[in-house]
């Protein structure tokens, strides 16, 4: 009985690993690849035909002719060809770990000293740390209107 059991429940784990894990991947990519096809391949942006960055990814900005967004996890690499690689990934560090405070306090210092005229008591807090994925550049209206004083 057991082997009779055991080799049906096989064989729908083989059928619904190909439909699921093949079957739907590459009809859902091909509806993509079809109907999107600048979102599906990255939103890349390309300036004088080479790609140098993507509109889901922000970069880091800390001069003062630019407004901040978000701290960003991206690690810029050379390739074995020479070309540069960018790759981004979330920190994984626990918000109770001495190393995250002592990097977010650091954070909180340095947009001080850039915004010394800000009024608010509180750096908001999107300013000082990523997001979850460590990628997403967006701001809050509270993050914006801390810098304004130092971009009027």
């Amino acid at each position: 009985m057991f082997k009779g059991v055991a080799s049906r429940a096989l064989g729908v784990f083989a059928l619904f690993t190909v439909v699921c894990g093949l079957g739907y991947t590459l009809v859902v990519t091909g509806i993509a690849q079809v109907a999107f096809p600048y979102q599906a391949n990255g939103s890349l942006i390309k300036v004088d035909g080479k790609v140098v960055g993507s509109e889901l990814i922000g970069q880091n900005f800390d001069d003062e002719a630019h407004m901040w967004g978000r701290i960003q996890n991206v690690s810029i690499v050379e390739g074995e060809d020479g070309e540069l690689m960018a790759y981004g990934a979330p920190s994984n560090l626990s918000p109770s770990s001495e190393e995250y405070r002592q990097l977010i306090d650091a954070r909180v210092k340095k947009i001080r000293a850039a915004n010394p005229d800000a009024d608010m008591d509180a750096v908001p807090v999107d300013l000082v740390t990523c997001s979850g994925s460590g990628l997403d550049p967006e701001i809050s209206p509270d993050a914006a209107e801390y810098q304004v004083p130092r971009l009027a």
